[in-house]
């Protein structure tokens, strides 16, 4: 079977993209793509299982209970500075499972830019870390328990 050139051409696009997928489905993380404003464009499996649901109501994340309300604030306005600079976003902060409970995740986001410099969508990669944080308070409490004074 002879295949012309856009047969070919969508069936590079179709094994690139299957690539891809495979590849973001394979890191032990939740993977999301933003469009240059920071409109969610793309969400791995692992993100719509973390957070049962579907990208459309994961788009409703800054006005849904997603991130914990004690953060989010912060989170929102980290971000935007992201957005208006250009600066490559880094922030810790609690995401709700969709068991209801929260974790505490590692977001680090960078911009894709074109040749010429703009911003032409975000990557970011949110790493969970709440093991680590239980750890280092539970380190904390155990320091003020043995601090100087407190016999």
């Amino acid at each position: 079977m002879s295949f012309d050139a856009s047969q070919h051409s969508e069936e590079a696009l179709r094994a690139s993209e299957e690539s891809f997928r495979l590849i973001v489905d394979s890191i032990p993380g939740l993977v999301v793509t933003m469009t240059t404003e920071g409109g969610l464009e793309f969400v791995s499996q692992q993100c719509l299982n973390y957070f049962g649901m579907t990208i459309d109501e994961l788009k409703g994340w800054t006005t849904s209970d997603i991130v914990h309300r004690d953060d989010l604030s912060r989170v929102l306005a980290t971000w935007r500075h992201s957005v208006e600079t250009g600066h490559p976003y880094d922030s810790e902060y609690r995401i709700r499972r969709a068991d209801g409970v929260y974790r505490w995740f590692n977001v680090r986001a960078l911009p894709l830019r074109d040749t010429e410099g703009p911003i032409i969508r975000w990557y970011a990669l949110h790493t969970d870390i709440d093991d680590r944080k239980r750890v280092e308070e539970a380190l904390r409490a155990s320091e003020l328990n043995f601090a100087p004074g407190r016999r």
